[in-house]
């Protein structure tokens, strides 16, 4: 059953995305982070007309927000983050720090570590918004490609979306 509430928080965030914010961007160095990643910057510059502002690349095995990257969202003025395929929340002291800068958005499908969440952090995996589904089987690359489609048009890069296709089970119109 989708939940209808955590997918409005979704279209919410997204309605408030304009071309004064300034948008970074945080993905994992992996197949499924890639292409998250990349769907992603793909929906936000449809939707605002503006490519992504910053895209900062933490080495590989940086699950959690590192203080490095909290300096360049702060040197750079960033008003909006946005995580793919990296569960942030395994490190909570610097989620929130970061909440402290900018509104946060995490698309990933790794376990849950923490719901306990600052307000401006949205958290969207899918054993939350689909109950019951093993996320496992639900890569990030195909849940960004369909949050972002209930706002744009992403059928000419829907190819982007499985980079594990034997993970990507769902249905593409699952939340449209």
């Amino acid at each position: 059953m989708n939940n209808p509430l955590l997918l409005g928080q979704f279209d919410e965030f997204v309605k408030h995305l304009s071309q004064k914010d300034k948008i970074a961007l945080v993905h994992d160095l992996d197949p499924d982070g890639i292409s998250s990643g990349v769907i992603t910057a793909h929906a936000v510059q449809f939707l605002r007309g503006k490519k992504i502002d910053l895209r900062i690349h933490q080495k590989p095995g940086e699950i959690a927000l590192t203080e490095k990257t909290i300096k360049l969202l702060l040197q750079k003025k960033i008003t909006k983050l946005i995580t793919t395929d990296k569960a942030v929340e395994q490190d909570l002291l610097l989620l929130k720090k970061a909440a402290q800068i900018c509104d946060i958005l995490i698309i990933d499908h790794h376990k849950i570590y923490s719901t306990e969440l600052p307000s401006n952090v949205l958290l969207m995996k899918p054993q939350i918004l689909l109950s019951p589904l093993d996320p496992s089987r639900y890569c990030t690359a195909k849940l960004a490609y369909d949050l972002w489609s209930r706002h744009v048009n992403l059928s000419p890069i829907a190819w982007k979306a499985c980079p594990y296709r034997r993970y990507c089970l769902c249905s593409m119109e699952i939340f449209c």
